[in-house]
């Protein structure tokens, strides 16, 4: 221990004292600090100042009136628009004092930059003196009235939430629509607020109420069915997306397709899991919006109110896209552009679809319906067919020239076809001698020749009865006419009987004359027996 004591140390360095430490100086801080805010502040201004954000001017009425309502000419809406006035784009305006040195807000001028939303496909973004501008009127060519109020006073725009920012569109619920605060953080965060108040999307069906009035009621409606209940991929997203700022004219939709199903199923694609299905609706007449008109006064003296339709009910025509799968952009372009522009033909339907759960009944149902309408169009297609060749060779008496003619065309046509040569009527003649000439052979080879000395019918001298008469009695068939035919035990001889088989072989009958045998059978109900084999 002492030789650390005593333990020499360099020259210049103290011994450590442990709790007698100082700070730094506070003064030797400050100045780098300042130096470092004030370059922040100054880049924030200057870059500001040099946002290349085109302004408004506040006396220009046609630019105000084409911002604030979305009417006018088509082209720029104001000076340095790169929008070219389309309106596929709606506009993103931040009020800002007019000849002021006050900086752009960064958040603004941060959201300006973002590829993801400025174009004019989504967004345009531009300065304008909410306070100084007055209300531009609705109608074209009418100048700005000096006592009209303010922008900010006309739409409700809140100048004291800072920065004042404000949307407008077509897809702006009122046109013109105030940021809230909470989306003015960052400029990221004003871009998801800007998209979701101008990028138009796919409005979501759950039940029939739903379908008539937000897709059914439209001019135009794109119907995205589901092949499945979860989340979509993220490229039918786009797909959606892009097809709704490309056709601001038409209101898209989407259902579910894997939990419900629509009560047209049998006109459109058939359904199967995973896969999605696209089809456009097209308002025909009538309307879904139910208006209330005053009848006047009535049996009390009353006024009565009425809810009455509009202009009649509802009705609408569809397509199905039948393009391959899956769907593609390009594709459902070209299908929307054609349905929209006359390009391609709906077709009327007689009532407007529903929706229905998706059930195993109701599958069963609609396969039973396209089965009956593909036995439907079978039958018209055979009923057609049958009426072209009906129409072609006509019917009655005042269309025999006409088929003549028909099949002497197709006769001439069929020689010159096939090298044909036409015979003379000679040839026909003797075409026909030769054909009859092999008829007669044939008809000789088939005849059964007759013999010389057969007898004639009707010869009486043909049989000679007492050889008939032995050949009757001595056959092993024959009836013994000794024989006992009573059931009294008289030996008594039926003469008729025997006169009456006589008579059968008698050769001048007819059924003598065709048969060499006789077989017969003689019924004796009297005397209960009866059965005879006679020959010939």
């Amino acid at each position: 221990m002492a030789n650390k004591k005593n333990q020499t140390r360099p020259p210049g360095v103290k011994a450590y004292k442990p709790g007698k430490e100082r700070p730094p100086a506070i003064d030797k801080l400050l100045k780098p600090v300042a130096a470092a805010v004030a370059a922040m502040g100054a880049y924030h201004i200057f870059r500001g100042i040099n946002t290349g954000i085109p302004r408004i001017d506040h006396d220009d009425a046609a630019a105000l009136r084409k911002i604030l309502y979305g009417t006018g000419p088509s082209g720029s809406a104001f000076a340095g628009s790169r929008g070219g006035g389309e309106g596929k784009g709606g506009m993103v305006v931040l009020c800002h004092p007019d000849g002021t040195a006050r900086p752009v807000s960064s958040v603004f001028s941060d959201a300006s930059a973002d590829s993801n939303v400025f174009g004019p496909s989504v967004a345009e973004f531009a300065l304008l003196d909410c306070e100084l501008a007055l209300t531009p009127p609705r109608e074209e060519g009418d100048s700005i009235d000096p006592n009209a109020p303010s922008i900010a006073d006309a739409f409700k725009i809140d100048t004291g939430v800072r920065p004042t920012i404000f949307v407008s569109g077509a897809s702006v619920d009122g046109y013109v629509k105030q940021v809230p605060a909470k989306h003015l953080r960052t400029g990221s965060m004003l871009v998801k607020a800007v998209r979701s108040l101008l990028e138009r999307s796919a409005v979501r069906v759950e039940n029939s109420k739903e379908l008539k009035a937000k897709c059914l009621d439209q001019k135009y409606c794109g119907l995205l069915l589901k092949g499945t209940s979860k989340a979509v991929e993220p490229y039918v997203k786009d797909m959606v997306r892009n097809l709704s700022n490309d056709f601001p004219q038409v209101q898209f939709a989407s259902i579910d397709a894997a939990s419900t199903m629509l009560s047209i199923e049998e006109a459109i694609p058939e359904f199967m899991a995973g896969q999605h299905r696209f089809i456009m609706f097209k308002k025909v007449s009538g309307t879904a919006a139910v208006i209330k008109k005053a009848e006047g006064e009535g049996a009390e003296g009353e006024e009565a109110d009425k809810e009455v339709e509009d202009s009649g009910r509802l009705i609408t025509s569809i397509r199905s896209y039948r393009g391959g799968t899956p769907l593609s952009h390009a594709y459902l372009s070209e299908f929307v552009s054609g349905t929209t522009s006359g390009t391609l033909e709906l077709k009327k339907i007689p009532a407007l679809p529903t929706v229905k759960t998706r059930t195993r009944k109701n599958e069963e149902a609609v396969q039973a319906k396209r089965r009956r309408a593909a036995e439907r169009k079978a039958k018209e297609e055979e009923q057609r067919d049958g009426g072209v060749r009906e129409g072609a060779f006509g019917t009655g008496a005042d269309n025999k020239a006409d088929r003549k003619q028909k099949r002497d065309e197709l006769r001439a046509e069929h020689y010159k076809k096939n090298d044909v040569r036409e015979r003379t009527p000679e040839e026909l003649a003797e075409m026909e001698r030769a054909r009859r000439r092999r008829m007669e052979e044939e008809a000789d080879k088939w005849n059964i020749g007759v013999e010389e000395d057969a007898p004639e019918v009707g010869d009486e001298d043909f049989v000679d009865e007492d050889l008939d008469e032995d050949m009757l009695l001595d056959s092993e068939d024959a009836v013994d006419l000794d024989e006992d035919w009573g059931s009294d035990g008289d030996d008594d001889i039926d003469l008729d009987e025997i006169d009456r088989r006589k008579q059968l072989l008698n050769p001048a009958s007819e059924f003598t004359a065709r048969k060499q045998s006789v077989d017969f059978c003689v019924c004796n109900k009297e005397k209960g027996e009866a059965q005879g084999v006679w020959p010939g």
